[in-house]
C-alpha cells in the first residue's frame, strides 16, 4: 500500500492553478481491487445512483493544515483513510465501507435498503471481466497479481448453491495471506469426489441389491402363486396390485422418513426399515389368506424398503459433484445384481424348499447383508448443511423442479409396464418357455448392471439432463421399432437388453438432476416430493397393463403379438413424452432453448 501511495506522489503534478488553498481536494487513494471488490462492485454499482466509480469519494474534502503559505507548490498531508466525510455541498454524511482491499463510501441512509439477496448476487456476477471493473486511475494492477478472465456463470439459484457448496456469496470463502486476494472456492473444493465416497457407493449398491432386489423377485413368486393357486382368490390382478402396492408404500413414507431422520438421525431410520423388511418377508411366509399376505408382502415389507431407500439416496450427494452420476449409477445398478442373484436363487428355493422357507430365506438374508452396509454408511449433513423437511410442497411451484417431477411420474410408469410385460409376452404371445421367459428377466437385469453406470458416466460427461433425455428417446423409439415386430426369443433378448441399458434410468439420474436444479442443500427436501410422485406409477403400473392387455383381447378381439400392440405403444409413447418434458428443465437452467448445450 505504502508502495502504490509513493508511486502516485510522484506522479501528482507540483503546479497548481487554484486560487486559493480551500479549493484543492485530495481523492482518497484506493488499493488495487481483489477479486471480492470486483464482484461486489458492479451489483453495488447497479443499485447505487450516487456512486462515482470504484475507490472514489462521492464528496470532496478540504486539504489538511490550513492555507498554503507558497501558492506555486502543492503541500501533501500524510495520508489517513478519513473515517467519514462532509460533503459542502450537500452536508450528505458519508460512510466507509471496506470490501477486501477496496474501500467504497456508501450513503448510510440507503445502506439499510441495499440488502443483497443470494440471487441477485449469483445473476450479477455472471459475466464479470477485468475490463468491466472501472480501477482508480486507470493504472494497472502491480506486477505478479492475476486477475480472473471471467468468473463461473451462476444463472439460476440452484446451480448457484451447487457451485459455492453453501458458503453464502458466490462461493467467496476465503482470503490468501500471500497474495492479498480473496480466493474463489466452489462446492468441489470442499467434495471428496472419491475417497470414502467409493465406500458409500457399495453400501449404496448392496442396500439397493437386497430391498429393490428383492422387489424384483416378486414376480418369481407370483408365477408361482398363480400357477399353484396358492391363495385362495388370488388372480392375476389381484396379485398385480400387491407388486404395486409394496413399491407405492416405498415411495409414500418419504414424509415419514424425513420427519423420523430429523429426530433420530439416517441410520437408525434405515435400521428400522430393515427389521421392518425381513419381517413382512418371514411373515408372508405364515400367512394362510390372500388379506393377511398383502398386509405382510405389500403393507409391512414395502413401508421397510422405504424407510431404507428414502434417507439412503441423497447421501452420495454428499460425497461427489463431478463424478455424482457415475457414483449414483454404480449404486442403483445394485438393483439389477439383486434381481439377478434373487430371482435365480428364489427360483430353486421354490422349487426344493416351497413358499413359507424362501421367503423366511430372503428376509433373513437380506436383514443380514443390508445391516453392515447401513452401519457403514454416513452423511455429510453439518458440513454442507443439507436439511430434510417433512412435506414441503413449495416444490410443486418451483418453475425447474416441477418438469423434473412430472418426468418421474411418467418414466416410472413405462418402465414398470414394460417390466412386467416383457415375460408375459414372451410366454403368452410367442408361446415360449417359462425358462426362456425368466431369462428376459434375468438379461434385463444383467442390462441394469452394466447399464447405469454406464449412463452415469455419460450424465457426468456430455451433461445430466442431456444424456437422461437421449436415453428415453432411445427407450420409446426401442420400444416401437424392436419389441413392437419381435416374434423371436433373440430379438426380445436385444429388447430386454436395451431396456435394462436405458430403461431405469430414472434411478440414476434423479437425485443429479435434482441437485443441479435446485441445490445440494435443500435436496432431501426436493426429493421427497419426487417420490411422491411416483407414487401412483408405482402403484398402479402392472394393473395398467393387464388392463391394457385384457381390453385388447376381450374388446378388440387381438390375439397373440397382437394383442400386446396397445400396451407396448403405451410403454413406447410415455417414454418419448417423458423425455420431451424434462427439456422444460434444461431450458429452465440454460435461460433458451437451445439443445446442443451442456445441461
Amino acid at each position: 500500500m505504502n508502495k502504490l501511495l509513493d508511486d502516485r506522489d510522484k506522479e501528482r503534478p507540483t503546479g497548481r492553478n487554484s486560487k486559493s488553498s480551500e479549493d484543492v481536494s485530495l481523492s482518497t487513494p484506493t488499493a488495487p481491487p481483489s477479486v471480492k471488490s470486483i464482484a461486489m462492485e458492479t451489483f453495488d454499482e447497479r443499485m447505487l445512483s450516487k456512486s462515482k466509480g470504484v475507490g472514489q469519494m462521492s464528496s470532496q474534502t478540504k486539504t489538511v493544515g490550513g492555507p498554503d503559505p507558497n501558492p506555486n507548490t502543492t503541500t501533501l498531508a500524510p495520508f489517513h483513510p478519513p473515517k467519514s466525510t462532509v460533503s459542502s455541498s450537500t452536508e450528505t454524511r458519508t460512510s466507509l465501507v471496506t470490501f477486501g482491499d477496496l474501500d467504497r463510501p456508501h450513503d448510510t441512509p440507503q445502506t439499510s435498503q441495499r440488502e443483497t439477496r443470494k440471487e441477485e448476487a449469483g445473476r450479477d456476477l455472471g459475466n464479470i471481466t477485468p475490463s468491466d471493473v472501472p480501477i482508480a486511475n486507470k493504472k494497472s494492477p502491480p506486477s505478479g497479481m492475476k486477475l480472473p478472465e471471467k468468473l463461473d456463470v451462476i444463472d439460476k439459484p440452484g446451480e448457484m448453491e451447487e457451485k459455492e457448496g453453501m458458503t453464502g456469496l458466490t462461493g467467496i470463502t476465503g482470503v490468501s495471506e500471500t497474495s492479498g486476494m480473496e480466493e474463489v472456492r466452489t462446492e468441489e473444493d470442499d467434495m471428496p469426489d472419491g475417497g470414502y465416497g467409493w465406500v458409500m457407493v457399495i453400501c449404496f449398491m448392496v442396500i439397493n441389491a437386497f430391498t429393490w432386489g428383492a422387489n424384483s423377485a416378486y414376480g418369481v413368486f407370483e408365477a408361482y402363486y398363480l400357477k399353484n393357486n396358492y391363495y385362495a382368490g388370488g388372480t392375476t390382478f389381484r396379485y398385480a396390485w400387491v407388486g404395486g402396492l409394496q413399491g407405492s408404500l416405498a415411495m409414500l413414507c418419504s414424509p415419514l422418513a424425513n420427519t423420523l431422520m430429523r429426530f433420530i438421525g439416517p441410520r437408525n431410520v434405515m435400521l428400522i426399515g430393515t427389521f421392518l423388511a425381513a419381517l413382512g418377508q418371514c411373515m408372508a411366509g405364515v400367512c394362510h389368506t390372500f388379506v393377511g399376505f398383502v398386509f405382510c408382502q405389500g403393507v409391512i415389507f414395502g413401508l421397510g424398503a422405504g424407510l431404507v431407500l428414502i434417507p439412503s439416496q441423497p447421501l452420495l450427494a454428499h460425497w461427489f459433484r463431478r463424478r455424482l452420476a457415475l457414483a449414483q449409477g454404480f449404486g442403483s445398478s445394485g438393483v439389477g445384481v439383486g434381481g439377478l442373484i434373487l430371482s435365480n436363487t428364489t427360483r430353486a428355493a421354490l422349487d426344493s424348499l416351497g413358499v413359507r422357507y424362501t421367503l423366511i430365506l430372503n428376509g433373513l438374508l437380506c436383514s443380514a447383508l443390508t445391516i453392515p452396509a447401513v452401519l457403514i454408511i454416513r452423511g455429510r449433513h453439518e458440513q454442507l448443511g443439507a436439511r430434510s423437511q417433512s412435506l414441503e410442497l413449495k416444490w410443486l411451484a418451483h418453475k425447474g423442479f416441477i418438469w423434473v417431477f412430472i418426468w418421474g411420474s411418467m418414466t416410472m410408469l413405462a418402465y414398470y409396464v414394460t417390466l412386467y410385460s416383457i415375460p408375459s409376452y414372451a410366454t403368452s404371445a410367442l408361446s415360449l418357455t417359462q425358462k426362456q421367459g425368466a431369462a428376459l428377466q434375468s438379461i434385463l437385469s444383467a442390462g441394469q448392471m452394466i447399464g447405469r453406470p454406464t449412463v452415469g458416466l455419460n450424465l457426468d460427461r456430455f451433461g445430466r439432463i442431456n444424456m437422461t433425455i437421449l436415453a428415453y428417446i432411445i427407450s420409446g423409439i426401442s420400444c416401437l421399432t424392436i419389441w413392437l415386430p419381435a416374434r423371436s426369443f433373440s430379438v426380445l433378448a436385444v429388447f430386454a437388453l436395451i431396456q435394462g441399458l436405458v430403461g431405469g434410468t430414472v434411478w440414476s439420474a434423479a437425485a443429479p438432476i435434482i441437485t443441479k436444479v435446485v441445490g445440494i442443500q435443500h435436496l432431501g427436501s426436493a426429493l421427497g416430493i419426487f417420490w411422491l410422485g411416483l407414487v401412483p406409477p408405482s402403484l398402479c403400473a402392472q394393473p395398467i397393463a393387464i388392463a391394457l392387455l385384457e381390453y385388447s383381447k376381450d374388446h378388440l378381439g387381438k390375439q397373440g403379438p397382437e394383442g400386446y400392440y396397445i400396451s407396448i405403444g403405451f410403454a413406447g409413447g410415455v417414454s418419448l413424452a417423458a423425455a420431451g418434458i424434462l427439456y422444460g428443465s434444461k431450458v429452465y437452467l440454460q435461460g433458451n432453448w437451445k439443445v446442443f448445450v451442456k445441461t
